[in-house]
């Protein structure tokens, strides 16, 4: 008798976890899934190859947030804001210029284009090609209006990290496209004597090793400094020049900034303190 009682009781306690896991939930009896902000593809990562970007760190959670906010920042210095009516225009004056300021807004959208990461707190926004604008130059500008306004013009973006320059990680000519970029970036460098510095960060990727990565970068710069009679020193806490090697996945950007030491990394909440 004791064993059937501990049978039925088994069995009502099975059925009773049975029900838990099949039981539906949400609207109309279906299943509730769990909010997804990126879908976990490097499909729109291989639009990324061959142009230019910002590579923007923000809280998790926030990523729509996010790219409204960089997107309203960086424009206001891709095309700062001229046609606004001046006191003492006509009506008709004032309706186009009125009209110009739409018409510019509408165009500006165009111009940076948000895209799929993959990876929750970080985003991308792509610059269009027919924009003439340097990405270094703007996160360079960005920072430096907060360390003098010290007032935040976003509240969920940490780091605008510029990338002038993207590849494929699995480029077998990775070693040409990094002398190409140096050639194309040092070529008019005033200065014929500098210290540099390598950063590298990888995320979300296995391949492209940290130390091999960082040794032929340093072994192509060294080429490039001979053939144009460049001295060179290694200098990794106030380098005269950074070059910045963010793997990202299916990715690799490059750039090169000019006293990054004084440039809080790009961060704009440690560019206001």
């Amino acid at each position: 008798r004791s064993q059937n009682r501990l049978t039925i009781g088994l069995n009502l306690m099975s059925l009773k976890h049975a029900k838990k896991r099949t039981r539906p939930s949400g609207s109309g009896g279906k299943p509730k899934k769990k909010p997804n902000w990126f879908r976990y593809s490097n499909n729109s990562l291989n639009s990324l190859k061959g142009t230019r970007a910002f590579l923007i760190t923000c809280d998790q959670g926030k990523e729509r947030l996010a790219i409204k906010q960089a997107t309203d920042v960086l424009l206001d210095l891709i095309e700062p804001d001229e046609s606004l009516p001046i006191c003492g225009e006509k009506d008709d004056d004032i309706s186009q210029s009125i009209s110009a300021e739409i018409s510019s807004l509408t165009k500006g959208k165009a111009k940076l284009k948000a895209i799929d990461s993959g990876g929750k707190g970080l985003i991308f926004l792509r610059l269009s090609k027919e924009v003439d604008v340097d990405p270094v130059t703007i996160s360079t500008n960005l920072i430096r209006n907060l360390q003098a306004s010290k007032k935040a013009n976003t509240t969920c973006c940490s780091r605008f990290i510029p990338l002038q320059y993207i590849v494929a990680v699995k480029s077998d000519d990775f070693p040409r496209l990094v002398q190409t970029f140096l050639k194309e970036r040092l070529t008019g460098f005033k200065n014929k004597n500098y210290t540099y510095a390598i950063q590298f960060k990888k995320r979300f990727a296995e391949t492209m090793n940290r130390e091999e990565t960082i040794s032929l970068v340093g072994s192509e710069l060294e080429k490039f400094a001979n053939d144009n009679r460049i001295k060179l020193a290694a200098n990794l806490k106030k380098p005269d020049i950074s070059i910045l090697v963010e793997v990202f996945k299916s990715i690799v950007g490059l750039s090169i900034v000019e006293n990054m030491a004084s440039l809080c990394k790009f961060n704009v909440r440690t560019a206001v303190l």
